[in-house]
Protein backbone atom coordinates (compact mmCIF):
# COMPACT_ATOMS: atom_id res chain seq x y z
CA UNK A 1 0.00 0.00 0.00
CA UNK A 2 2.69 2.50 1.00
CA UNK A 3 4.94 1.80 -1.98
CA UNK A 4 2.06 2.08 -4.46
CA UNK A 5 0.77 5.38 -3.05
CA UNK A 6 4.11 7.20 -2.91
CA UNK A 7 5.32 5.95 -6.30
CA UNK A 8 2.02 6.97 -7.89
CA UNK A 9 1.97 10.45 -6.39
CA UNK A 10 5.65 11.34 -6.80
CA UNK A 11 6.56 9.43 -9.98
CA UNK A 12 5.98 10.49 -13.57
CA UNK A 13 3.77 7.71 -14.96
CA UNK A 14 0.02 8.29 -15.04
CA UNK A 15 -1.02 4.67 -14.57
CA UNK A 16 1.96 2.59 -13.38
CA UNK A 17 1.36 0.67 -10.17
CA UNK A 18 4.40 -0.19 -8.07
CA UNK A 19 5.10 -3.04 -5.70
CA UNK A 20 7.20 -6.20 -5.37
CA UNK A 21 8.25 -7.77 -8.68
CA UNK A 22 9.77 -11.10 -9.69
CA UNK A 23 13.12 -9.64 -10.79
CA UNK A 24 13.60 -7.59 -7.63
CA UNK A 25 12.51 -10.50 -5.43
CA UNK A 26 15.12 -12.76 -7.03
CA UNK A 27 17.96 -10.26 -6.57
CA UNK A 28 16.82 -9.44 -3.04
CA UNK A 29 16.88 -13.11 -2.06
CA UNK A 30 20.31 -13.62 -3.60
CA UNK A 31 21.63 -10.58 -1.73
CA UNK A 32 20.28 -11.32 1.74
CA UNK A 33 20.52 -15.12 1.79
CA UNK A 34 24.33 -14.79 1.83
CA UNK A 35 24.14 -12.71 5.01
CA UNK A 36 21.26 -14.25 6.99
CA UNK A 37 19.22 -17.45 7.00
CA UNK A 38 16.00 -17.10 4.95
CA UNK A 39 12.82 -16.70 7.06
CA UNK A 40 14.85 -15.74 10.15
CA UNK A 41 14.16 -12.54 12.08
CA UNK A 42 17.51 -11.09 10.99
CA UNK A 43 16.69 -11.89 7.37
CA UNK A 44 13.50 -9.82 7.59
CA UNK A 45 15.29 -6.94 9.31
CA UNK A 46 17.91 -6.93 6.54
CA UNK A 47 15.20 -7.00 3.85
CA UNK A 48 13.66 -3.86 5.32
CA UNK A 49 17.03 -2.11 5.56
CA UNK A 50 17.93 -3.07 1.98
CA UNK A 51 14.64 -1.52 0.87
CA UNK A 52 15.58 1.78 2.53
CA UNK A 53 19.06 1.66 0.95
CA UNK A 54 17.58 0.91 -2.48
CA UNK A 55 15.35 3.96 -2.12
CA UNK A 56 18.28 6.20 -1.23
CA UNK A 57 20.29 5.00 -4.25
CA UNK A 58 17.32 5.54 -6.57
CA UNK A 59 16.58 9.04 -5.29
CA UNK A 60 20.25 9.96 -5.71
CA UNK A 61 20.11 8.74 -9.32
CA UNK A 62 17.02 10.82 -9.99
CA UNK A 63 18.45 13.94 -8.37
CA UNK A 64 21.65 13.39 -10.37
CA UNK A 65 19.59 13.41 -13.60
CA UNK A 66 20.67 9.94 -14.66
CA UNK A 67 17.29 9.28 -16.25
CA UNK A 68 18.69 10.44 -19.59
CA UNK A 69 20.11 6.97 -20.15
CA UNK A 70 16.61 5.81 -21.05
CA UNK A 71 16.72 7.98 -24.18
CA UNK A 72 19.12 5.43 -25.65
CA UNK A 73 16.46 2.71 -25.47
CA UNK A 74 14.58 2.57 -28.79
CA UNK A 75 10.84 2.00 -29.23
CA UNK A 76 11.50 -1.37 -30.90
CA UNK A 77 13.45 -2.49 -27.83
CA UNK A 78 10.54 -1.41 -25.62
CA UNK A 79 8.11 -3.35 -27.81
CA UNK A 80 10.26 -6.47 -27.48
CA UNK A 81 10.51 -5.93 -23.71
CA UNK A 82 6.72 -5.70 -23.48
CA UNK A 83 6.20 -8.82 -25.59
CA UNK A 84 8.74 -10.79 -23.55
CA UNK A 85 7.18 -9.70 -20.27
CA UNK A 86 3.75 -10.67 -21.59
CA UNK A 87 4.91 -14.15 -22.59
CA UNK A 88 6.65 -14.67 -19.26
CA UNK A 89 3.54 -13.57 -17.33
CA UNK A 90 1.32 -15.90 -19.37
CA UNK A 91 3.56 -18.93 -19.02
CA UNK A 92 4.11 -18.31 -15.29
CA UNK A 93 0.33 -18.55 -14.74
CA UNK A 94 -0.24 -21.83 -16.59
CA UNK A 95 0.77 -24.02 -13.65
CA UNK A 96 -1.71 -22.18 -11.43
CA UNK A 97 -4.44 -22.31 -14.06
CA UNK A 98 -4.00 -26.08 -14.46
CA UNK A 99 -2.90 -26.86 -10.87
CA UNK A 100 0.30 -28.60 -11.88
CA UNK A 101 3.22 -28.60 -9.47
CA UNK A 102 6.38 -27.73 -11.38
CA UNK A 103 9.67 -26.11 -10.45
CA UNK A 104 9.44 -22.32 -10.48
CA UNK A 105 11.75 -19.95 -12.36
CA UNK A 106 13.51 -20.19 -15.69
CA UNK A 107 12.78 -18.71 -19.10
CA UNK A 108 9.63 -19.21 -21.19
CA UNK A 109 10.88 -22.32 -23.01
CA UNK A 110 12.13 -23.97 -19.80
CA UNK A 111 8.80 -23.34 -18.07
CA UNK A 112 6.80 -24.79 -20.96
CA UNK A 113 9.01 -27.88 -21.16
CA UNK A 114 8.67 -28.50 -17.41
CA UNK A 115 4.91 -28.06 -17.69
CA UNK A 116 4.66 -30.48 -20.62
CA UNK A 117 6.41 -33.17 -18.57
CA UNK A 118 3.57 -33.00 -16.02
CA UNK A 119 0.68 -32.48 -18.44
CA UNK A 120 -0.92 -35.76 -17.37
CA UNK A 121 -1.35 -34.25 -13.88
CA UNK A 122 -3.61 -31.42 -15.11
CA UNK A 123 -6.55 -30.91 -12.75
CA UNK A 124 -9.83 -30.81 -14.77
CA UNK A 125 -11.62 -28.75 -12.11
CA UNK A 126 -8.86 -26.15 -12.19
CA UNK A 127 -8.99 -26.05 -15.98
CA UNK A 128 -12.75 -25.43 -15.91
CA UNK A 129 -12.40 -22.63 -13.34
CA UNK A 130 -9.54 -20.84 -15.09
CA UNK A 131 -11.19 -21.18 -18.51
CA UNK A 132 -14.54 -19.81 -17.34
CA UNK A 133 -12.78 -16.96 -15.54
CA UNK A 134 -10.73 -16.10 -18.63
CA UNK A 135 -13.68 -16.15 -21.04
CA UNK A 136 -15.88 -14.25 -18.55
CA UNK A 137 -13.23 -11.53 -18.42
CA UNK A 138 -13.13 -11.34 -22.22
CA UNK A 139 -16.94 -11.22 -22.45
CA UNK A 140 -17.36 -8.53 -19.79
CA UNK A 141 -14.60 -6.41 -21.33
CA UNK A 142 -16.29 -6.57 -24.75
CA UNK A 143 -19.96 -6.31 -23.77
CA UNK A 144 -19.96 -4.48 -20.43
CA UNK A 145 -16.70 -2.49 -20.31
CA UNK A 146 -17.97 -0.08 -17.63
CA UNK A 147 -18.65 -2.81 -15.08
CA UNK A 148 -15.95 -3.79 -12.51
CA UNK A 149 -15.15 -6.81 -14.63
CA UNK A 150 -12.08 -8.03 -12.73
CA UNK A 151 -13.97 -8.17 -9.46
CA UNK A 152 -16.95 -9.88 -11.09
CA UNK A 153 -14.88 -12.59 -12.77
CA UNK A 154 -13.18 -13.45 -9.48
CA UNK A 155 -16.63 -13.80 -7.92
CA UNK A 156 -17.71 -15.98 -10.86
CA UNK A 157 -14.59 -18.14 -10.55
CA UNK A 158 -15.12 -18.51 -6.81
CA UNK A 159 -18.75 -19.47 -7.40
CA UNK A 160 -17.77 -22.14 -9.92
CA UNK A 161 -15.20 -23.52 -7.47
CA UNK A 162 -17.83 -23.66 -4.71
CA UNK A 163 -20.36 -25.34 -7.02
CA UNK A 164 -17.81 -27.98 -8.08
CA UNK A 165 -16.47 -28.39 -4.53
CA UNK A 166 -13.09 -27.86 -6.17
CA UNK A 167 -11.14 -27.54 -2.93
CA UNK A 168 -11.77 -31.22 -2.18
CA UNK A 169 -10.25 -32.00 -5.59
CA UNK A 170 -6.88 -30.39 -4.76
CA UNK A 171 -7.71 -26.97 -6.21
CA UNK A 172 -5.75 -24.51 -4.11
CA UNK A 173 -7.38 -21.39 -2.70
CA UNK A 174 -5.61 -18.04 -2.34
CA UNK A 175 -6.03 -18.34 1.44
CA UNK A 176 -6.74 -15.88 4.22
CA UNK A 177 -4.68 -12.70 4.39
CA UNK A 178 -3.61 -10.68 7.42
CA UNK A 179 -5.90 -7.86 8.54
CA UNK A 180 -2.99 -5.71 9.81
CA UNK A 181 -2.21 -2.35 8.24
CA UNK A 182 1.38 -1.13 7.70
CA UNK A 183 2.95 0.44 10.78
CA UNK A 184 6.14 2.44 11.33
CA UNK A 185 9.18 0.36 12.23
CA UNK A 186 12.92 1.08 12.20
CA UNK A 187 14.95 -1.95 10.99
CA UNK A 188 17.36 -3.23 13.65
CA UNK A 189 20.63 -4.03 11.85
CA UNK A 190 24.32 -3.51 12.50
CA UNK A 191 26.61 -1.17 10.59
CA UNK A 192 28.67 -4.11 9.33
CA UNK A 193 25.53 -5.65 7.83
CA UNK A 194 24.72 -2.38 6.07
CA UNK A 195 28.20 -2.28 4.53
CA UNK A 196 27.84 -5.89 3.36
CA UNK A 197 24.50 -5.11 1.73
CA UNK A 198 25.63 -2.04 -0.26
CA UNK A 199 26.54 -3.91 -3.51
CA UNK A 200 23.30 -5.89 -3.48
CA UNK A 201 21.21 -2.81 -2.71
CA UNK A 202 22.84 -0.97 -5.63
CA UNK A 203 22.03 -3.89 -7.96
CA UNK A 204 18.40 -4.01 -6.77
CA UNK A 205 18.14 -0.24 -7.24
CA UNK A 206 19.36 -0.54 -10.83
CA UNK A 207 17.05 -3.45 -11.68
CA UNK A 208 14.11 -1.60 -10.14
CA UNK A 209 14.81 1.60 -12.07
CA UNK A 210 15.18 -0.27 -15.37
CA UNK A 211 11.85 -2.01 -14.75
CA UNK A 212 10.01 1.15 -13.73
CA UNK A 213 11.39 3.34 -16.50
CA UNK A 214 10.80 0.69 -19.16
CA UNK A 215 7.21 0.09 -18.05
CA UNK A 216 6.47 3.77 -17.50
CA UNK A 217 7.83 4.75 -20.88
CA UNK A 218 5.99 1.93 -22.63
CA UNK A 219 2.60 3.01 -21.28
CA UNK A 220 3.42 6.66 -21.95
CA UNK A 221 4.08 5.83 -25.61
CA UNK A 222 0.81 3.90 -25.86
CA UNK A 223 -1.16 6.76 -24.32
CA UNK A 224 0.83 9.51 -26.10
CA UNK A 225 1.87 11.11 -22.80
CA UNK A 226 5.04 12.73 -21.54
CA UNK A 227 7.31 10.69 -19.28
CA UNK A 228 10.07 12.13 -17.07
CA UNK A 229 12.54 9.37 -16.21
CA UNK A 230 14.31 11.49 -13.56
CA UNK A 231 11.04 12.20 -11.77
CA UNK A 232 10.14 8.51 -11.91
CA UNK A 233 13.51 7.65 -10.33
CA UNK A 234 12.80 10.04 -7.47
CA UNK A 235 9.28 8.67 -7.04
CA UNK A 236 10.46 5.05 -6.99
CA UNK A 237 13.29 5.91 -4.61
CA UNK A 238 11.00 7.78 -2.24
CA UNK A 239 8.51 4.91 -2.26
CA UNK A 240 11.21 2.43 -1.24
CA UNK A 241 12.95 4.70 1.27
CA UNK A 242 9.69 5.43 3.08
CA UNK A 243 8.25 1.96 2.51
CA UNK A 244 11.23 0.32 4.22
CA UNK A 245 10.17 2.03 7.45
CA UNK A 246 6.61 0.69 7.07
CA UNK A 247 7.54 -2.97 6.71
CA UNK A 248 7.49 -2.96 2.88
CA UNK A 249 10.22 -4.66 0.89
CA UNK A 250 11.79 -3.32 -2.28
CA UNK A 251 9.38 -2.63 -5.10
CA UNK A 252 9.28 -1.19 -8.60
CA UNK A 253 6.83 -0.74 -11.44
CA UNK A 254 4.81 -3.92 -11.93
CA UNK A 255 3.83 -4.95 -15.46
CA UNK A 256 0.96 -7.13 -14.20
CA UNK A 257 -0.58 -4.56 -11.84
CA UNK A 258 0.01 -1.71 -14.30
CA UNK A 259 -1.57 -3.79 -17.07
CA UNK A 260 -4.68 -4.32 -14.94
CA UNK A 261 -4.78 -0.59 -14.19
CA UNK A 262 -4.42 0.26 -17.89
CA UNK A 263 -7.07 -2.25 -18.99
CA UNK A 264 -9.48 -1.00 -16.31
CA UNK A 265 -9.33 2.46 -17.86
CA UNK A 266 -7.25 4.38 -15.32
CA UNK A 267 -6.43 7.96 -16.30
CA UNK A 268 -4.33 9.46 -13.45
CA UNK A 269 -2.07 8.40 -10.56
CA UNK A 270 -5.09 8.68 -8.25
CA UNK A 271 -5.95 5.13 -9.37
CA UNK A 272 -2.91 3.90 -7.42
CA UNK A 273 -3.99 5.91 -4.38
CA UNK A 274 -7.53 4.54 -4.50
CA UNK A 275 -6.25 1.00 -5.08
CA UNK A 276 -4.30 1.19 -1.82
CA UNK A 277 -7.24 2.71 0.05
CA UNK A 278 -9.53 -0.04 -1.23
CA UNK A 279 -6.93 -2.61 -0.22
CA UNK A 280 -6.93 -1.22 3.32
CA UNK A 281 -10.71 -1.60 3.53
CA UNK A 282 -10.51 -5.09 2.04
CA UNK A 283 -7.94 -6.12 4.64
CA UNK A 284 -10.00 -4.75 7.52
CA UNK A 285 -13.50 -5.76 6.51
CA UNK A 286 -13.61 -8.48 3.85
CA UNK A 287 -10.10 -9.91 3.89
CA UNK A 288 -11.44 -13.23 5.13
CA UNK A 289 -13.41 -13.67 1.87
CA UNK A 290 -10.17 -13.72 -0.15
CA UNK A 291 -9.60 -17.19 1.29
CA UNK A 292 -12.37 -18.49 -1.00
CA UNK A 293 -10.84 -17.25 -4.27
CA UNK A 294 -9.35 -20.23 -6.16
CA UNK A 295 -5.84 -19.83 -7.53
CA UNK A 296 -6.98 -20.95 -11.03
CA UNK A 297 -9.45 -18.03 -11.10
CA UNK A 298 -6.66 -15.61 -10.24
CA UNK A 299 -4.46 -17.20 -12.92
CA UNK A 300 -7.27 -16.92 -15.48
CA UNK A 301 -7.64 -13.21 -14.74
CA UNK A 302 -3.87 -12.60 -15.06
CA UNK A 303 -3.87 -14.53 -18.36
CA UNK A 304 -6.53 -12.12 -19.60
CA UNK A 305 -4.43 -9.13 -18.56
CA UNK A 306 -1.40 -10.59 -20.35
Amino acid sequence: MITAIIAALFGSSMIMISGPTTAISAVLFATISDVAAPRSTNYIELALMVTVMVGIFQMAAGIGKLGGIVSFVSHSVMTAFTAAATLLIMVSQLSGALVVNVERGGNVIERILRLSEHFIEVNPYATIISSITLFSAILLAKVFPKLPGFLLVLIIGSGIAYFLDAESSNVEMVGAISDELPSFYVPNVSFSDIVALVPGAAAIALVGLLEAISIGRDFAVRRKEEFDANQEMIGQGLSNAVGGFFQCYAGSGSFTRSGINFTAGAMTPLSGLFASIFLAFILLFIGSLVAYIPVPAMSGLILFVA
